[in-house]
């Protein structure tokens, strides 16, 4: 085996992944590490087959000039039908992080592994491939009717654990850079104390205070917490927060994936640091592999009107939009998206 070959592995990544049974296609990520200078996180998913090539799908089978009478927009406006989740599976991903300005690719070996919680019989998975800009790596891990039937036993309290070792052959195009540590209290460019989930993040007030009004406001706004060394940020995620600080200290070298786009939105639109809501707003738009329903949901709730207007003109056929109407997150979608979904079924009645 390679894996057995190379030991020890580069980089390690262990992972519990908690409520499984609300896992979706976005999904849930690891924690960052640093292994030669860059960053790697895991993504752990439900989805269709990670390899399927959406550009070779056959839609054929739909005439666009049949339209919607009246009593088939009644019908569209009750649908409600589950996904399909049998033909899905449980992925999980790797991604480097890395946003070099530059092409860059890194030749690896991946060991992807889904943990049993009580026995010594875990599933494993080698894949041999190269990382790049536009690809991460990925396994198929397990069919997800067959994880959710539970026979197996990888599932207990609704929590599953996967395990990611990686080699690296070879790196091209990647340019290392002095990272800072956030965690280390001996960072001398530090002079305040952020707590979160009761653990300390080292940051500097003035930079974090040009890209967010919030900080601003915080530190020298003459608020009781502008006085203090230490200041705890309530119901935040740690890791979602440092992902946060590398994107926003090295835009130029920290990469938006789809791995980390929503929950660095959401923390950014928290924030109000508008310089990353645009840009994962542009990587939703030009780069992001996520469906268009779930980018809709996310135009929707973050009001980002640009996305919204590229998820209404994506749709070429009425059957387009009803298939969105068959989605877990329509129901989450405002009335205002809901109608302006119902004037795209129109332009193309009408068209």
């Amino acid at each position: 085996d390679k894996a057995e070959m190379k030991k020890p592995p580069d980089g390690v990544i262990r992972f519990e992944v908690y409520k499984v049974s609300a896992l979706d296609g976005i999904g849930n990520f690891s924690e960052e590490i640093d292994v030669r200078g860059v960053p790697w996180m895991i993504n752990v998913y439900k989805d269709y087959d990670f390899y399927y090539d959406e550009d070779s799908e056959d839609n054929d089978d739909y005439d666009e000039e049949e339209g919607i009478d009246d009593e088939e927009d009644e019908e569209y406006e009750d649908m409600d039908v589950d996904e399909d989740d049998d033909e899905k599976f449980l992925i999980v991903s790797l991604d480097c992080l890395t946003n070099q300005p530059k092409k860059w690719s890194i030749e690896m070996d991946v060991e992807f592994t889904l943990i049993h919680p009580d026995k010594n019989e875990h599933l494993t998975e080698m894949v041999s491939d190269i990382l790049n800009q536009e690809y991460c790596i990925g396994s198929n891990l397990l069919d997800w009717k067959q994880l959710n039937g539970n026979k197996q036993g990888f599932i207990k309290d609704d929590k599953i654990i996967v395990e990611v070792r990686f080699w690296i052959s070879s790196m091209m195009g990647i340019k290392i850079i002095p990272r800072l540590d956030f965690t280390d209290p001996n960072e001398p460019r530090h002079d305040i104390v952020l707590v979160i989930e009761g653990e300390k993040i080292y940051v500097n007030k003035a930079y974090l205070s040009i890209h967010s009004p919030v900080f601003n406001a915080m530190f020298y706004g003459g608020f009781a917490e502008s006085n203090k060394g230490e200041i705890e940020l309530k119901d935040i995620d740690r890791k979602e927060f440092l992902g946060l600080l590398n994107v926003l200290t090295y835009p130029s070298y920290t990469r938006i994936t789809d791995a980390n786009a929503v929950y660095l939105l959401k923390l950014a639109n928290q924030y109000q640091i508008s310089a990353i809501v645009e840009r994962i707003e542009a990587f939703l738009i030009d780069k992001s592999s996520l469906s268009v329903s779930d980018k809709l949901r996310i135009a929707d709730q973050y009001k980002l009107i640009d996305l919204q207007e590229n998820c209404l003109n994506s749709f070429e056929t009425i059957k387009d939009i009803k298939m969105i109407k068959n989605t877990e997150g329509y129901k989450s979608l405002s009335n205002d998206v809901k109608s302006a979904l119902m004037d795209r079924v129109m332009n193309l009645k009408y068209r």
